[in-house]
């Protein structure tokens, strides 16, 4: 799996769809081919060799409960998974079950490429955790595992700079940045933190607390000027060596979980996801705890954090067996023995039966991330509205831009225009 949630997109992942599914419908699907005998789903999905082994251990349980049917695993890497999804869906060989990406999930439903889950059983799911996979009234993602926003920070480092984990419910941003000089002062060799400026979740945070957002119905959620400001933080992180300088945080942003500098140690915070706690414990030998974002007001309740889908488990519209396919989809959601297979590697299970009968196997990552979302709980925001079609460039241009900024290429005005610009051109398509 790739160190970012929000990795750079090619943009034929989406377009190449229409080939596809061009005049099908949401749902419609081709006529069942099974037979008398064994029906075979495949079923994609990416990550790291943790999530392949956990995965595999969740598909032979269901296998065992549903001995008619057979599973084929095709596992791969972020970076490459959704032009490789595009082009199957093109050649009309898409796997039968998927795993989706919020950022694509709009996209892929407007092309009328993605299986109706109606008969997945969402009942048990915390409230607000199945909204997300719901497009034009069609729910076709089940979210697969509920995370958060949040700051990792390595203790060791703070140690190491002779200081304590900051208090983060009523750390600023202003705190934020004098902490993260104040590291990199003092342990040299090291940054205060990983640069976040191209995260798009990072900049959703920040754009809360300014009464924004990325996204308002199906469109552009922040004016050029909150973009601009969101540039010249970071930006004024970076020329106080707070966060690495522009051609060390680009390297950063396209290496593993195993080489990124948070996992290295050579960076004491990070901007990511409370599930990726045990994937950067493994990497860099440490305890990371995981810590709200710093507000402007210096209240957590400012923060207006949020829960999310980590990612989602859909179906293609055109899968030869919809039923088996929402048979395994339902298991992964819904079945005792798929959490005690998958725990919380995805994000706590959104079935509250499953999450509450998995809590005592968590392991201690795991068990932090639990208590992270449980300790934000009440001071969380409404969820934000899901990206609109179009919105899915968003991490691509957001990366491409801030770069502009970070390498003194354009300013931060200049930069902000026009990415706004170039995003509503994405959203009018």
């Amino acid at each position: 799996m790739s160190k970012s949630t929000s990795p750079r997109y090619s943009r034929r992942s989406v377009l190449a769809l229409g080939v596809a599914v061009a005049g099908g419908l949401v749902g419609c699907s081709q006529p069942s081919a099974e037979t008398s005998g064994r029906v075979e789903l495949r079923f994609a999905y990416w990550g790291n060799a943790v999530r392949q082994k956990l995965t595999a251990r969740a598909v032979k349980a269901f296998q065992q409960a549903h001995p008619g049917i057979r599973v084929s695993l095709e596992f791969g890497q972020i970076d490459s998974y959704f032009d490789k999804l595009a082009t199957q869906m093109a050649a009309n060989d898409a796997p039968d079950v998927f795993q989706m990406n919020e950022k694509f999930l709009p996209e892929y439903a407007k092309r009328e490429a993605l299986l109706d889950l109606k008969n997945v059983d969402v009942s048990g799911f915390t409230p607000g955790t199945r909204e997300p996979g719901v497009s034009d009234g069609v729910l076709v993602g089940i979210n697969a595992g509920v995370n958060a926003p949040t700051i990792l920070a390595n203790p060791a480092l703070f140690r190491a700079a002779g200081m304590k984990l900051p208090d983060d419910r009523t750390w600023t941003w202003n705190d934020l940045a004098d902490i993260t000089a104040r590291l990199t002062a003092a342990k040299p060799g090291t940054r205060g933190m990983a640069s976040m400026v191209t995260q798009d979740a990072a900049l959703g945070v920040y754009l809360r607390q300014f009464g924004a957002e990325l996204f308002v119905g199906d469109k552009l959620g922040f004016t050029a000027g909150q973009l601009a400001s969101w540039f010249d933080f970071n930006l004024a992180l970076m020329k106080r060596g707070s966060v690495p300088p522009a051609a060390e945080a680009s390297e950063d942003t396209g290496v593993s979980i195993d080489q990124s500098g948070f996992a290295q140690q050579r960076y004491a915070l990070a901007a990511n996801y409370s599930n990726l706690l045990a994937v950067y414990d493994n990497a860099s030998g440490e305890e990371i705890r995981p810590l709200r974002y710093p507000t402007r007001t210096g209240r957590a309740g400012d923060g207006r954090l949020w829960l999310r889908a980590a990612m989602f488990w859909s179906g293609s519209s055109r899968s030869r067996h919809p039923a088996q396919a929402q048979a395994l989809i339902d298991f992964l959601a819904n079945a005792d023995e798929a959490g005690e297979a998958l725990l919380a590697e995805r994000g706590l299970p959104p079935n509250t039966k499953v999450s509450k009968h998995i809590a005592d196997a968590l392991p201690p990552p795991d068990q932090r991330s639990v208590d992270y979302l449980e300790s934000i709980a009440p001071e969380l925001g409404s969820p934000p509205d899901p990206v609109p079609a179009g919105g899915g460039e968003l991490p691509s241009v957001l990366a491409r831009h801030a770069s502009e900024v970070m390498f003194g290429r354009m300013s931060s005005n200049e930069a902000a225009q026009r990415m706004v610009d170039e995003l509503q051109g994405d959203l009018w398509q």
